[in-house]
């Protein structure tokens, strides 16, 4: 099965900052890990690989996570996270959430994740089936807030 999206371009997922991610009044921090981990999901679902990572018993761990708050998000707020593949190597991959509300980005989750077949590494090239991911390493881009 392939999905609609390709491998080096964004996908978008529309999630809601409810009471349970939230503090008093804005999302906890610990919850826009929360959010990256179900767009970094939703990446794969929607570019064709995730039950295909699934079936050859293919997981996948995160390294690190770092994130950089640039407004905060407000409960009951609906969240854009657009999600793309920043840079790669043979190792690991680096995903890129951009969380949006009202079409100004809020935050930015940057995750390393490792692809995993037992002990052994998988390429990320090839567990996301593509040579176009290759070793591109262009720069991340950093949304300034407004």
């Amino acid at each position: 099965m392939r999905g609609g999206s390709a491998v080096n371009g964004t996908t978008s997922l529309w999630l809601l900052a409810s009471p349970f991610d939230c503090g008093l009044r804005k999302l906890k921090s610990d919850k826009v890990f929360q959010f990256a981990e179900a767009a970094q999901i939703d990446y794969l679902v929607k570019i064709g690989r995730f039950f295909s990572l699934w079936k050859s018993r293919t997981g996948f761990v995160n390294l690190s996570q770092q994130a950089k708050f640039l407004a905060p998000i407000g409960m009951f707020s609906r969240v854009e996270v657009k999600t793309r593949i920043a840079c790669a190597d043979e190792k690991s991959a680096c995903f890129e959430h951009i969380l949006f509300v009202e079409g100004a980005p809020c935050a930015q989750v940057l995750v390393q994740m490792k692809f995993k077949r037992g002990r052994l590494t998988v390429n990320p090239s090839v567990a996301l089936d593509t040579s176009v991911l290759g070793l591109h390493t262009e720069a991340l881009t950093h949304p300034e807030p407004k």
